[in-house]
């Protein structure tokens, strides 16, 4: 429920503020807990997160010892609860995560997966939302026996690349593999509002503290896009996001606040009131990009797939603002260290690049070629996921 809604309800109602910072500090220790079994770990957001465990650094093969014991020093270090599913992939460790909450532990073994994903209601399995719900339903799909009977070709016209994923989870088979680093493409910030805004000189201050927000973020993670968005929810929930990408790579305050300031000042406020403002720097590249601060560079990338050997990579010269390099300069990336999905390798910039301490550089894989484009898939894994209430990691394991 909206807290405008709610406070319209109830007037006496008292707000009390998050406490983001001790969320994000318990989720760091229970992160680490994680890390204890595996470094495959994909987290979903401050209290879920799947892992990996079928190779783990304890040696342990039974994926559902794993979980209890993740359970049990979760409940030890910060006094939580924690759900965990266990099972052979992401879709049904989800769903068996939320199985027997609160403080449940769940398995969906291989031999049961399929049987199991027939009785599910069609609102449990992953993706399917209240709108692809109720279009199911007007097909005569309930549950997953319902969709199983379905052929691929007709999901897919009805639902388009959701479709394969569907006809694929009717089966117990869902194909995804745990992403410890996955890319990050953008960083943003947003505030609810109690009272609605449309005084100009408070939505301008309003809107430079989500902007110094964002860029404490840009700054920490070294984050550096090209475009700017502005995302305004109206007082009637009607939303709207405005963009705009300056030139090159957004590396100074000054430049990020002049962009945020210009997208808000091209709406009038005065007849529709705005209860939320958000900002949000997004990249330009799919690649990953990193800053050189010495001139010795340590370089770490993770696949969705397998690495191939010898594998070819050249890291790329890209700023800062006016002084880009072109795409057809790079520098060979020499003794790459690949050990299943993991890439690392030690470049001394210095060498090859002078006064390279103050360039941004993005890794090209295969000459400019995804590395997806050049992996094979993983095999059939075993996933587990963990969810506390509060602060809960809903964790992957193999």
């Amino acid at each position: 429920m909206p807290s405008k809604t709610a406070l319209k309800r109830c007037p006496w109602l008292i707000f009390t503020p998050g406490r983001f910072e001790v969320y994000r500090e318990v989720s760091n220790q229970i992160h680490d807990i994680f890390h204890e079994y595996t470094d495959l770990v994909e987290p979903l957001s401050l209290d879920e997160a799947y892992l990996d465990v079928t190779e783990n650094k304890i040696g342990m093969p039974s994926g559902t010892i794993i979980a209890r014991e993740i359970k049990e020093k979760i409940r030890a270090t910060t006094g939580l609860t924690a759900s965990a599913g266990v099972s052979i992939n992401k879709f049904l460790a989800k769903v068996a995560s939320d199985y027997k909450k609160p403080d449940g532990l769940f398995v969906i073994t291989d031999r049961e997966a399929e049987a199991f994903v027939e009785t599910l209601r069609i609102e449990q399995f992953w993706g399917v939302g209240p709108a692809t719900a109720e279009k199911m339903h007007h097909m005569g799909i309930h549950t997953g026996a319902d969709l199983k009977r379905q052929t691929e070709e007709m999901l897919c016209s009805r639902f388009g690349k959701f479709g394969h994923e569907l006809y694929l989870f009717a089966r117990g088979i869902d194909n995804r593999s745990v992403k410890p680093d996955r890319i990050r493409k953008s960083i943003g910030a947003e505030e609810t509002y109690m009272n609605d805004l449309d005084d100009p000189a408070i939505l301008t201050e309003k809107l430079c503290e989500i902007a110094g927000e964002v860029w404490r973020r840009v700054s920490k993670h070294e984050f550096f896009g090209r475009t700017v968005t502005l995302k305004v929810k109206y007082a009637d929930f009607e939303q709207i996001t405005r963009s705009r990408t300056p030139g090159g790579f957004i590396t100074e305050f000054g430049a990020f606040w002049q962009a945020a300031q210009e997208l808000l000042s091209g709406g009038d406020y005065s007849q529709k009131p705005i209860r939320l403002m958000g900002l949000t720097v997004k990249s330009g590249s799919w690649s990953s990009s990193f800053r050189n601060k010495n001139s010795i560079v340590n370089i770490y990338f993770v696949s969705d797939y397998r690495l191939p050997l010898p594998l070819a990579m050249l890291v790329q010269p890209f700023g800062p603002p006016g002084h880009e390099r072109s795409q057809a300069t790079g520098v060979q990336v020499p003794d790459i260290n690949i050990v299943g999905r993991v890439g690392a390798a030690l470049l001394h910039l210095d060498k090859v690049i002078p006064d390279s301490s103050n360039l941004f550089f993005r890794l090209i894989p295969d000459s400019f070629a995804p590395i997806g484009l050049k992996m094979r898939p993983l095999e059939r894994k075993t996933r587990l996921e963990l969810a506390t209430p509060t602060l809960a990691r809903s964790c992957s394991t193999n």
